[in-house]
C-alpha cells in the first residue's frame, strides 16, 4: 500500500481564515529527495502562497495537520504529530527488505525472507558492506 497523507494548515491572514491543503505521496517524495523535505514550502507552492510573503510566515506559525494517512505512514502519526524521522528510517528499511527479498527469491527461491532470520541478517550485512564500499577484514 502506498504511503500517502493529506496535510493541511489553518491560519488567519488579513482577516480571513485560510486552509491550504494537499495530498502528498510520501513514497514519491522519498524517492526524489531521500527524506521528507520542508512540507510548508511544498504546501505553499501547491496552494499559490508566495514563499517571501507575510501570508507564508503566518502559515508557518501554525502546526500542520496530518490526516488520511495510508500505508505504514499511518503508524507514525501520534496525537496529531507525524514522526518524520521514524517514517524516513522505516521507509529505507522497507526499501532494503524489498531489494533483499528479490535477491532471495531470484537466487534461492525464498518467498518470505523474514522467515529465514540468519539469511536475512547475512544479506543485510552484505548490503551494508556494499553500500559502505569497505572490505571484509
Amino acid at each position: 500500500m502506498k504511503n500517502r497523507a493529506t496535510i493541511s494548515i489553518e491560519f488567519d491572514f488579513k482577516g480571513e481564515r485560510h486552509s491550504p491543503s494537499a495530498e502528498f505521496d510520501l513514497d514519491e517524495i522519498m524517492q526524489k529527495s531521500g527524506t521528507i523535505p520542508d512540507l510548508y514550502s511544498i504546501l505553499a507552492s501547491l496552494n499559490n502562497i508566495g514563499h517571501y510573503s507575510y501570508e507564508y510566515e503566518m502559515m508557518q506559525s501554525e502546526e500542520m495537520q496530518f490526516s488520511n494517512l495510508t500505508g505504514f505512514a499511518a503508524e507514525y502519526l501520534n496525537d496529531g504529530v507525524f514522526d518524520k524521522e521514524g517514517f524516513v528510517q522505516r521507509w529505507f528499511q522497507e526499501q532494503q527488505l524489498t531489494t533483499l527479498q528479490q535477491i532471495a527469491l531470484q537466487h534461492m527461491e525464498i518467498d518470505d525472507l523474514t522467515q529465514h532470520p540468519k539469511l536475512y541478517a547475512a544479506l543485510q550485512a552484505a548490503y551494508q558492506q556494499g553500500k559502505s564500499g569497505s572490505q571484509v577484514a
